[in-house]
């Protein structure tokens, strides 16, 4: 993704799930569009994805920020991880993960490794944004405010599904993930386009 050098970014460094939960999420997403439909739909460009931090960097500032987070995730294995329940939180729907010992580990690594890069000045402007699809004023706050109100002893890892009530899980769901990416986050923190991706593949 090509973008101005000084330009700040809104982005989300997340693990994005196996196909199988990413099928799961499309499912529930399109059930919630049904009844809310101003909602967003999961495609190429809104990718279901579990945040470990969210924060505003220059854009001269990626190749650097991603090294560090290449090194950041090197001794880190695939993630054995389940969901066990859903809930809503404000006006959208989640499907929570349980934060085991390893995910708030990867969690913690992610957020140091990019704290030199962090901004606190981004706006609107620092989404991506389609047609209609601009942020909301929550969007730029919760970006603004994710590293002290969001990450350490406040994490709570989670896959958002859309705009509308919490489904019911018939019984926990239980993945393991691997893929990790720096994504630009849209509307509803969306991610809408992959700036850099990587693998958990420690030993």
């Amino acid at each position: 993704m090509a973008v101005p050098k000084e330009r700040l970014l809104a982005v989300d460094a997340a693990l994005i799930p196996p196909l199988s939960i990413c099928r799961l999420a499309g499912e529930i997403n399109e059930t919630l569009l049904a009844e809310e439909p101003d909602g967003f739909r999961f495609d190429q460009t809104h990718i279901p994805h579990i945040t470990l931090l969210q924060q505003f960097i220059r854009a001269s500032c990626l190749p650097d920020a991603t090294r560090a987070l290449d090194q950041s995730i090197g001794g880190f294995r695939a993630m054995a991880l389940e969901i066990r329940r859903s809930e809503r939180i404000s006006t959208t729907a989640h499907l929570v993960v349980e934060p085991n010992a390893d995910l708030r580990r990867l969690h913690e690594s992610v957020v140091e490794a990019l704290a030199p890069w962090a901004e606190t000045a981004g706006g609107e402007e620092a989404f991506l944004t389609d047609g209609d699809e601009r942020p909301r004023a929550a969007d730029v706050q919760w970006v603004t405010h994710f590293r002290e109100q969001s990450s350490s002893r406040h994490f709570q890892p989670h896959i958002t599904l859309g705009v509308g009530a919490a489904p019911v899980l018939q019984e926990a769901v239980s993945f393991t993930a691997d893929r990790m990416a720096l994504c630009h986050l849209g509307r509803y923190c969306t991610c809408r386009g992959i700036f850099w991706e990587g693998r958990l593949r420690g030993f």
